[in-house]
């Protein structure tokens, strides 16, 4: 399996959509189309690394308002979250190491907009895509993406 280990803010909207509530983020379509382009090119799975994952469930393991409406956003473009890495935000690299001694991963990379300080201890900073908070997921960042998941290394 491919996987694509997502953030939201900053990846799916940006600095110019971001209008974040606090019950679930905007995401900007234009973001979501070019998510759509690289799935379609690669059959990659998305794991959900964002801050928002922190609330995906409510207390009685009901879906919450932010993960239904994440899920919607997404549905629109044909995706869906696969899974969600279990870790806070300050080793979010510990998470997506975790996740993958867990799973068979053919290849993988990750779409953030910020570089963890575990990213570099964990020699993540190698498959991570950066992208920019000012303009989120463009087509820009797609041959990167599609490189780095087309090659069946873990």
């Amino acid at each position: 399996m491919k996987v694509i280990f997502l953030d939201i803010d900053g990846v799916l909207n940006s600095s110019k959509t971001v209008d974040r509530n606090f019950d679930y983020p905007e995401l900007d379509p234009r973001n979501l189309a070019v998510l759509q382009k690289i799935v379609s090119k690669t059959d990659a799975v998305l794991v959900l690394i964002s801050s928002w994952k922190d609330d995906w469930l409510n207390e009685d393991g009901t879906a919450s308002r932010s993960q239904e409406m994440i899920r919607y956003q997404l549905n629109q473009f044909g995706l869906d979250i696969y899974d969600h890495t279990a870790d806070m935000t300050y080793n979010r690299g510990e998470g997506i190491i975790n996740w993958l001694n867990a799973h068979a991963v053919e290849s993988w990379c990750v779409l953030d907009d910020e570089i963890f300080p575990d990213y570099e201890q964990l020699q993540i900073v190698e498959k991570l895509v950066k992208i920019s908070y000012m303009d989120g997921l463009t087509d820009d960042c797609v041959n990167e993406v599609v490189m780095k998941l087309m090659r069946c290394e873990q």
